[in-house]
């Protein structure tokens, strides 16, 4: 099989710790996916998180751009949104102490 034609669900032969939520792992396993060992599952209700943070990091740059007087706090938003995003996205492995 060329390299180009093969698809894969997980970019190896085997994969171990992997977390999958409910609606992907009933697709992946509608493809074949083999689940050989379940070692932990986690019931959760399905909710927005930080919603009033999203909202607000939503609706002020529309605010900043309408009134110039507020320009001061889209900005602020926007490099509070870009210091969530940043810290979410760190690999903390690469700053151990």
């Amino acid at each position: 099989m060329s390299v180009s034609t093969h698809r894969s669900l997980v970019g190896a032969n085997r994969a171990e710790g992997v977390l999958l939520y409910s609606e992907l792992l009933r697709l992946y396993l509608k493809k074949w996916l083999v689940v050989c060992n379940v070692t932990h599952t986690y019931w959760y209700k399905k909710k927005l998180i930080l919603k009033e943070f999203v909202i607000q990091a939503t609706e002020s740059p529309w605010h900043g751009d309408s009134n110039p007087s507020l320009a001061l706090h889209a900005n602020m938003a926007k490099l509070s949104v870009n210091s969530v995003y940043g810290k979410t996205i760190t690999n903390k492995e690469n700053h151990k102490m």
